[in-house]
């Protein structure tokens, strides 16, 4: 008997515990979405794409974070914590390159036509979006049984 309450203080110390590291877990999986997206943009954007563009620069400045920072590097993440809002968490992926809003929604030439945009983010997001749902179900499970098999 005195097994069986031991136990069930362990079990609902380790629920207290989960309940504190909720937020970090959090964090730690919608910054791990962002970098999801941004690597789908890169790879729309790469060259084997009929949509590929010319150069890499426009390719390696895919990041998740925020987007009001500078960030120059190639990492998807720039560092940058995700911002909340009550029970609601925000993280922006974005293309930082001078020109990426051009090559995203397109442009009118000096002659007055349309040069289409090629919405690499907009598909990118749209595509991480339709397998978000069985991949953060995997993922918190992990985390979940991480958790439980802890000392």
């Amino acid at each position: 008997m005195g097994s069986n309450v031991k136990q069930l203080i362990k079990y609902r110390q380790k629920l207290l515990d989960l309940q504190r590291e909720a937020p970090k877990v959090t964090q730690k999986l919608l910054i791990q979405e962002g970098e999801h997206a941004a690597r789908q943009a890169k790879v729309i954007a790469s060259s084997g794409n009929p949509d590929a563009v010319d150069t890499g620069r426009y390719r390696n400045h895919f990041h998740t974070g925020n987007r009001t920072r500078a960030h120059a590097n190639n990492k998807e993440y720039d560092g940058s914590k995700p911002r909340t809002t009550g029970m609601t968490y925000q993280i922006d992926v974005y293309n930082n390159v001078p020109y990426a809003r051009v090559i995203e929604y397109g442009r009118r030439t000096k002659s007055g036509s349309f040069v289409k945009g090629r919405y690499i983010l907009r598909r990118a997001m749209k595509q991480a979006e339709a397998s978000r749902q069985s991949r953060l179900q995997r993922k918190f499970s992990s985390q979940l049984k991480q958790h439980f098999e802890r000392g």
